[in-house]
């Protein structure tokens, strides 16, 4: 996955260790020695009725998912409109 991030964004990810992913933790719970990763688009005030998300970091996601599980890359649809980053900052 550091590699299809690397390819997609051509810059190198933040890995972090963050206390979410709930499911990381109870599929870990069970499955103690199982490698995992927990990865998705850029939020703000998750789960909060002011949640946002950056639709661009959407596709970014999406391509980086694709490329990690070796298929070939689905186009995203031209009627998804893609955000700007100071949209999103809003």
């Amino acid at each position: 996955m550091r590699r299809a991030y690397e390819e997609v964004t051509g810059k190198s990810p933040e890995i972090t260790v963050v206390h979410a992913g709930l499911e990381c933790g109870i599929i870990q719970g069970v499955m103690p020695d199982m490698d995992m990763i927990s990865i998705g688009p850029d939020l703000r005030s998750p789960h909060s009725p002011d949640e946002k998300v950056h639709i661009a970091s959407v596709e970014r996601t999406w391509k980086v998912l694709v490329k990690g599980a070796g298929a070939d890359l689905i186009r995203i649809p031209k009627t998804l409109s893609i955000s700007s980053q100071e949209e999103f900052s809003k």
